[in-house]
């Protein structure tokens, strides 16, 4: 399945941005239907939205997702079109769909069943389509593991966390430090993986003239299990790739890990030391998974 470190968000009915996003750098653009657009401009921004995501696909080469609006009205200022933005919004080169304010499997399941009708219509191949479920209230996290057990079958299929209806809905603040995020960041993440999915994408950063903050963020964020970003400003890009890119000196010491437990399992032993730790299985896996980051992104000095 593929990761994405940053995924950039641009308002659908904002041409300028559209017309710049797929050029930030960003591993994934989002083309917004749901809150950056206002009531009044949503029809007019849905019907043009198909043609932006095979514009900015095809000129910029960008993985492009379009952020519909929800398959159920779960708060009082929610509008309930995610069924005629999925029909609006797929076609060949869509990369994936993203449904905000899921509060369970069925809203994956729903959104599923419309991207497999739409896909059979265009004659895609059938999950061609990625789904992501944005969690964004009490009940979408709570629910977590529900959701990312929905049946979508071999579609890929991954969790995000959206910070911003989520402490609006406690009735608490979103502070610089974010320890009110913890709890939601690592439920989110142990339910992808205890359903079997990959890592869950992080939510935004809001301050925008801070990017020490951004980059502390997003290193709390992989603490804690997910992996990529979601992102609200071009400037934002750079600050996040380099959180979730491998360093030179974490690829060495992952390929060292590698090697030297390749030799002890052909000696009949598994685990053996490497800089002074012990490393067995689970400290392979992981070894491998940066390794495998590092082929998939490069990496950074340090």
């Amino acid at each position: 399945m593929r990761l994405f470190r940053t995924i950039l968000f641009a308002p659908g009915n904002r041409e300028r941005m559209l017309a710049k996003v797929g050029k930030s750098g960003a591993d994934a653009v989002v083309l917004d239907l749901e809150d950056s657009v206002p009531l009044a401009e949503k029809e007019t921004t849905r019907l043009g939205i198909a043609g932006w995501v095979e514009r900015i696909a095809s000129d910029d080469g960008a993985e492009v997702f379009v952020r519909v609006n929800p398959m159920a009205g779960v708060t009082g200022f929610s509008v309930a079109t995610g069924a005629e933005d999925i029909a609006a919004a797929v076609g060949p080169r869509l990369t994936g769909i993203m449904v905000p304010k899921v509060e369970g499997p069925d809203h994956a399941r729903a959104a599923d069943r419309l991207l497999r009708e739409r896909e059979r219509a265009l004659g895609l191949q059938p999950g061609r389509v990625m789904l992501i479920a944005i969690l964004e209230n009490a009940r979408g996290v709570e629910q977590a593991f529900a959701t990312a057990s929905a049946d979508v079958g071999d579609r890929d299929f991954l969790l995000a966390f959206g910070a911003g209806d989520y402490t609006a809905d406690l009735g608490c603040e979103w502070p610089r430090d974010e320890f009110v995020l913890d709890y939601p960041r690592a439920r989110i993440a142990n339910a992808s993986r205890a359903a079997g999915r990959e890592r869950p994408l992080d939510t935004v950063w809001i301050r925008l003239d801070d990017p020490e903050g951004l980059a502390a963020s997003a290193a709390r964020a992989r603490a804690l299990g997910m992996f990529g970003k979601a992102c609200i400003h071009p400037k934002q890009v750079a600050v996040v790739n380099e959180v979730f890119t491998p360093t030179e000196a974490e690829l060495a010491h992952a390929q060292e890990v590698v090697v030297a437990f390749g030799a002890a399992t052909a000696r009949g032993e598994a685990s053996v030391t490497v800089g002074g730790r012990m490393v067995d299985y689970p400290v392979v896996a992981a070894a491998e998974r940066t390794v495998a980051l590092a082929e998939a992104f490069g990496t950074r000095k340090g």
